[in-house]
């Protein structure tokens, strides 16, 4: 009582008159500010509990805009798919491929395909709001408003059954859209789809632009940003020379290769259905379906394009996207404009660079990565990542020379074995499938060749010696022009292989593979 007594002392009444359980009032507001506020409205408890709300709210408050957002999409169920794939199996585009105009190719082509996707697959809106839950759907809005005019009219039998029926609905659309959103992310490795649901999730949104009149802090009004970016991007294109058409007088358009349908459908079928479009593409998703259906009339479209060296104007049209550089955007000059171009003609474009590249692919350098398709960023990393690791091995191998030699020599005699082992590494590299014999070896003949004293002990291995000595003396030897004269280990190796060499004469092999019908290229390499 002490506690309310001190209450009481400040003036406060308590503004709550309606019940707020069963018909009591349980929830109470003590104020002194009830002039400043709206009373109190009881509206219907929070899930399943058995106490009401109650929201009280300043009558000065500035409520926050639900903004409203229009979603346009084209639902594609299966039934109507098949409809759509008998219609154009059946459809005659004999009107697109008669006309000889090229423009007039392409609209009969656009119109024609537009008309059979506006039939079959209708375009909807969705009214989406700013507040609404990603999981929300339509048929939980209309649960909703049910079950808050069951409470305001006092019917609670249906209230409690329409709010058990929320409740349900809301679990179930969570796990749906944990099912069909989330889930897959984890196996298919979808990247981009990954962080677009994760900035749906967390409510992230796109850098918007925020323009306002020279001299003046007032945000402008949609339209209006819209005309002063358009007039601003137009104006940076007045110094461009038009085009002239007698460069469509130059080249041969005969000797070009023919398009063939086939070509077509494969490009179609690579298409990225979820990047935007160009103004005048039909909806990508279909076209990229029904491809092989596609691929003949545009393949006409593509040649004759080619043949009358004009690219058609439908195709030249494009829609400009402003894009914030920063956040906030509040210059022109912080905006980057997108064209969004017709997909469709990024395919005719696409075989030019196609026959272009093949002309001049013998002329491009190896490494010369901005010319190679799919390879600038790749192969460029990979030769760089080969130069380092080379340089690497390089003063690896350099320093185990190093170490070994400095044990054993000094002076003059330490620089000039180390030059001849880093040699006789260099041609073992250029050497394909050829192995670095063994260091000791190497060192030990090196020194006998130069006629230079050395404490290097050799391998205990024959076999080993006997491999380290072909590869030494029969291949690298020969392309750096060494032939030791006073080297046993040289002298020693010749006489091995002369006598296999006699070996080999005195088995008369000509002879026995003659007898056996036994084909070698002996002949035209030479004798063994």
């Amino acid at each position: 009582m002490k506690c309310l007594s001190d209450y009481c002392d400040f003036n406060l009444k308590q503004v709550v008159k309606d019940p707020t359980r069963n018909s009591n009032i349980l929830d109470l507001i003590f104020t002194n500010m009830s002039s400043h506020y709206n009373p109190p409205e009881v509206i219907a408890p929070l899930s399943t509990s058995d106490h009401n709300m109650v929201i009280w709210m300043a009558k000065s408050q500035q409520r926050s805009v639900n903004i409203v957002k229009k979603i346009k999409f084209r639902p594609t169920p299966r039934y109507n798919l098949q409809q759509f794939g008998s219609c154009l199996a059946q459809y005659d585009w004999s009107t697109v491929l008669n006309l000889e105009n090229v423009d007039e190719k392409v609209e009969d082509f656009t119109r024609a395909t537009n008309d059979m996707i506006n039939y079959y697959f209708p375009e909807k809106t969705v009214r989406m709001h700013s507040d609404d839950k990603f999981f929300i759907t339509t048929k939980i809005k209309k649960l909703l408003r049910k079950r808050d005019n069951a409470y305001k009219q006092g019917i609670m039998q249906k209230f409690r059954k329409l709010r058990n029926r929320v409740a349900s609905e809301i679990t179930k659309a969570k796990r749906h859209y944990y099912v069909m959103n989330i889930g897959k992310l984890n196996t298919n490795g979808d990247a981009r789809m990954w962080w677009k649901k994760v900035w749906k999730l967390t409510g992230k949104k796109k850098p918007s632009i925020n323009l306002s009149e020279q001299g003046s802090d007032s945000k402008l009004e949609d339209s209006d940003a819209a005309n002063m970016i358009n007039t601003f991007f137009s104006d940076l294109t007045n110094d461009f020379p038009e085009i002239q058409p007698r460069w469509s007088l130059y080249g041969h358009s005969d000797v070009l290769p023919t398009v063939t349908p086939e070509s077509v459908a494969k490009k179609l079928f690579s298409i990225q259905s979820h990047k935007a479009p160009g103004p005048n593409d039909p909806y990508l998703k279909i076209i990229k379906m029904f491809a092989h259906s596609f691929a003949i009339p545009l393949a006409n479209i593509f040649n004759a394009s080619f043949g009358q060296k004009v690219f058609p104007k439908l195709w030249k049209e494009f829609r400009l996207a402003p894009i914030p550089k920063v956040e906030p955007c509040t210059n022109l000059d912080e905006i980057r404009p997108i064209a969004l171009t017709s997909t469709i003609s990024k395919i005719q474009e696409s075989y030019v660079v196609d026959w272009m590249y093949d002309d001049i692919e013998s002329k491009i350098c190896k490494e010369q990565y901005g010319g190679v398709p799919r390879s600038s960023a790749v192969l460029a990393l990979v030769h760089l990542l080969h130069k380092w690791n080379k340089a690497l091995d390089l003063s690896q191998r350099k320093f185990e020379f190093k170490k070994l030699l400095e044990k054993h020599h000094s002076g003059e005699d330490y620089h000039t074995l180390l030059d001849c082992l880093m040699k006789i590494r260099n041609v073992v590299d250029k050497l394909g499938g050829v192995r670095m014999p063994q260091l000791k070896s190497v060192v030990l003949r090196t020194c006998s060749r130069l006629g230079i004293d050395t404490t290097i002990t050799d391998s205990r291995s024959k076999e080993v010696i006997l491999q380290n000595e072909d590869i030494l003396f029969g291949r690298v030897y020969p392309i750096l022009g060494w032939e030791p004269r006073d080297c046993k280990y040289y002298r020693e190796w010749l006489i091995r292989k002369l006598k296999k060499r006699t070996e080999l004469e005195n088995l008369d092999l000509n002879r026995k593979l003659n007898n056996c019908s036994v084909k070698t290229e002996i002949d035209s390499v030479g004798s063994p």
